[in-house]
């Protein structure tokens, strides 16, 4: 989105030299101008601030999943662990990897979800089976 369009999408407050000075770091909006940014270009203040690398932060339709949890499961598994040996808060039903929210967060479409879900799948199996 051009900064014209966007200055003409927000008005009031979003002057063209005041995008050219937030732009060039010369001068920060206002808490309210970053939220209605935000709500503009549909993202979280965290992203515009860079805080964090995920544009869509929990957007309908995207799995968190925890690197940490899966390539512990995915270790215990090629050692030749066995189920009883997985953490027990790595289980719920069978291998959580999604909830809390983990402190290394992958964000993806539900496609790779899916993905990463058969991959849980395979690797709970050989836990089961390494008895």
């Amino acid at each position: 989105m051009s900064q014209d369009a966007v200055s003409k999408s927000l008005g009031r407050g979003f002057s063209l030299a005041s995008l050219y000075r937030w732009e060039a770091g010369v001068d920060l909006p206002s808490f309210d101008k970053m939220t209605r940014l935000a709500r503009l270009y549909g993202t979280s203040l965290d992203w515009l601030a860079g805080f964090t690398e995920f544009r869509d932060v929990f957007a309908p339709g995207k799995v968190v999943v925890d690197r940490d949890a899966l390539a512990k499961v995915d270790a215990l598994a090629q050692s030749g662990k066995s189920l009883a040996e997985v953490p027990k808060e790595l289980l719920h039903d069978g291998l959580n990897c999604a909830w809390p929210v983990p402190r290394n967060p992958m964000v993806m479409d539900s496609g790779a979800a899916h993905s990463i879900e058969m991959r849980l799948r395979s690797i709970y199996q050989r836990l089961r089976d390494n008895r």
